[in-house]
């Protein structure tokens, strides 16, 4: 299991990378959770 702290480091990662390629990432908060969308470019 993960700490929070580990989680939010992971996403600052990959929404370095996204910005870095030109990309976004989306969320949606319900009740089951939140849901992460992480959308590219295509070449």
């Amino acid at each position: 299991m993960s700490t929070k702290a580990q989680e939010g480091l992971g996403l600052s990662i990959v929404y370095g990378i996204v910005q870095g390629l030109g990309g976004a990432i989306r969320y949606e908060t319900g009740a089951a959770g939140t849901t992460f969308r992480v959308e590219l470019p295509v070449p």
